[in-house]
């Protein structure tokens, strides 16, 4: 595991260390056609697995991200499928989702 990371809008990362250049890849062709716009030209994309979102709360940041480190966080996980959310209050609402296979 490489560890934690803050971002640069303030959410806490969990970095991804096995596939990275897969999920580069996947994350780059999400981010063709339609969608194209808001690819971030100017920031690279780092693969990861958000833990949370501390916007204007750095306090709670720092607390979240020392207990983060105190756990030792350690996970395996496959992606099978993948959901296109458009961001509300309670960031819940999938617009899209896909599923495929893995080879």
């Amino acid at each position: 595991m490489k560890g934690l990371q803050v971002s640069w809008d303030e959410y806490l990362f969990l970095l991804i260390n096995k596939g990275e250049a897969d999920v580069v890849r996947l994350h780059d062709e999400i981010y063709t056609g339609m969608l194209s716009e808001y690819r971030d030209e100017v920031r690279p994309f780092i693969p990861h697995v958000t833990l949370g979102a501390f916007s204007g709360r750095i306090g709670e940041y720092a607390q979240a991200f020392e207990e983060a480190e105190q756990m030792k966080l350690g996970y395996r996980c496959m992606l099978d499928r993948l959901h296109l959310i458009k961001i509300n209050d309670e960031r819940s609402q999938i617009i899209s989702s896909r599923e495929f296979l893995l080879k």
